[in-house]
């Protein structure tokens, strides 16, 4: 199946409910450690910390 989506475009995301927990607060963002994937610590090109912001 192919979709042609655009910058702009709304998506409707869902996943069973997954206990998680707030790392960081701004005037912007609520930080949350981000249970659906795993910390590679091997990975060369990219250093994630199991952490996504999200706009508040």
């Amino acid at each position: 199946m192919s979709h042609d989506y655009r910058p702009g475009d709304v998506l409707l995301l869902e996943c069973p409910f997954t206990e998680t927990a707030v790392t960081g607060v701004t005037r912007y963002y609520v930080s949350v450690r981000w249970p659906w994937l795993e910390v590679d610590p091997q990975a060369e090109n990219i250093r994630w910390n199991g952490q996504r912001a999200l706009r508040s």
